[in-house]
């Protein structure tokens, strides 16, 4: 998973040449909202919400839920 979530993140950190997994690790750059703010910019949170939402519901439609990896965890995001 962090190899398809680096190259989306890590422009967000050009100070650092750590890898993913342990610059999520660090406080120092965690405690920092202003890369989850610039994430989710410009209709970007929307658009991965919308794209996981169709996702789930086409392999709902195909039968191929259980053969796939997915999560619900959008729905955690999604404003109602």
């Amino acid at each position: 998973m962090q190899r398809l979530l680096a190259p989306h993140m890590m422009p967000f950190f050009p100070d650092t040449n750590k890898k993913l997994i342990n610059l999520l690790k660090d406080k120092k750059y965690i405690n920092k909202p202003t890369w989850v703010i610039a994430l989710c910019a410009d209709g970007k949170l929307e658009t991965a919400i919308k794209r996981a939402e169709d996702n789930i519901k086409t392999a709902i439609e195909l039968g191929n839920l259980d053969k796939q990896s997915y999560s619900f965890v959008y729905k955690a995001f999604k404003q109602e």
